[in-house]
């Protein structure tokens, strides 16, 4: 997107007329007052803080970014803010496009493409940006696409880390930036950096609040489920005399896999709240992972059509066999919901005992591969409708 050139007359600069130090400086308190009011007010607070660093000087455009990590290009400049002198209102921000793949990076660009800038910003220095001085490259190009003749930015950190910037830019021209210029930028990006920060903290806060309303809503199915069948056979058991001892016995079956699965399911949670601890303690011993596998595919899928095939053993491991257990539970069930028609599961061993479980599903999509063993991490939905708590494969 070229952005235009300011038209007649550039605009004077506010603190680079006024001679007095004193004025100056009330001038420059003034932008700074203007700055944190409009980024402690709820809304536009960001792009207000904008407009009032714009009135103080003499740019054309204020912006402030983030720093994100994309997988195909590195670090990139994501646009959080932008307002332009001229239709403050109507600024867009910028999209770079590879002209290779086509592939957008929205609202911002890699900073492969732009080393200069790239380096005085990650080292903690401010970047001036002239682009007539700028060799022939990818730079220089980048400036010009984006209609930029000058620029000067200053860095921000959030956690001790750079997190993003706060700058200034001409369209039409390139004149000096004036040291009030200069010392109003790096103030104001120290409360444009706790901005950001803040605003950050409220997207993980509403985050942990939306997991944990989801982790509410799978324990309580997941526990619903086993506790309804639990309710109606001990009923039966109370409420009738005329059963027989097939019966009786078949009804204490039912309770038998009902108490187990509820058992399953607390374990889960104890378990996966110990993880981040390190405390899971571990009893290991000879283990039968054929027989293992066997009793475990039996209570879950029973005599469904979707039953698995199973090959190998039988094959002896030193494990602990009540967390083997659940570690196969886990991931049966994973096979089960969010797997295809067809799972199988191959046991195998001799230095090495071996166990894998596959299907014919369409896997786990590629922006989840980093994070699909993180808790409470529940991918993009379970085949069977059944929600779950996110813990299965982190226990695992």
């Amino acid at each position: 997107m070229i952005r235009p050139g300011s038209q007649g007359e550039s605009p004077r600069r506010l603190l680079g007329e006024v001679r007095s130090p004193r004025l100056r400086r009330r001038s420059f308190e003034h932008a700074i007052a203007g700055c944190a009011r409009a980024l402690l007010s709820p809304g536009e607070g960001l792009e207000e803080g904008l407009r009032a660093l714009l009135a103080a000087t003499g740019a054309d455009g204020a912006f402030v970014d983030r720093v994100v990590d994309s997988e195909s290009y590195g670090l990139c400049a994501r646009t959080v803010a932008e307002v332009d002198r001229s239709g403050a209102d109507e600024a867009r921000p910028f999209s770079w496009s590879d002209p290779e793949t086509g592939e957008i990076v929205p609202r911002g660009f890699p900073y492969l493409l732009a080393p200069t800038l790239c380096r005085s910003l990650a080292a903690g220095e401010p970047s001036s940006i002239v682009v007539h001085r700028l060799g022939e490259g990818s730079e220089r190009e980048l400036f010009v696409d984006m209609g930029v003749m000058q620029q000067y930015a200053v860095p921000f950190q959030i956690d001790g880390r750079w997190a993003g910037s706060l700058g200034l830019r001409r369209y039409g021209r390139a004149e000096r930036w004036t040291s009030h210029e200069v010392e109003l930028l790096r103030v104001a990006a120290q409360l444009f950096g706790a901005a950001v920060e803040r605003s950050l903290v409220n997207e993980r806060m509403d985050a942990l609040v939306r997991s944990k309303d989801e982790l509410i809503t799978g324990v309580a199915h997941q526990l619903r489920t086993p506790l309804t069948g639990l309710l109606g056979m001990a009923e039966i058991l109370q409420g009738s005399e005329q059963l027989d001892l097939a019966e009786i016995r078949s009804l204490l079956d039912g309770i038998f896999a009902s108490s187990r699965e509820l058992s399953f399911v607390v374990d889960n949670l104890v378990v996966g709240s110990r993880t981040d601890h390190g405390a899971v303690l571990l009893v290991p011993e000879e283990v039968e992972l054929r027989a293992l596998l066997d009793d475990e595919v039996r209570s879950i899928f029973g005599p469904s059509s979707r039953r698995p095939t199973v090959s190998g053993g039988p094959v002896l491991a030193w494990a602990d066999p009540l967390r083997l257990r659940h570690a196969v539970r886990n991931l049966l069930l994973n096979a089960l919901q969010h797997g295809g028609e067809s799972v199988w599961i191959r046991v195998s061993g001799d230095e090495v005992a071996t166990l894998e479980i596959g299907d014919n599903g369409p896997g786990i999509p590629k922006e989840l591969v980093d994070s699909i063993f993180t808790k409470f991490e529940k991918g993009v939905g379970n085949g069977n409708g059944v929600p779950g708590m996110g813990l299965g494969l982190t226990v695992s």
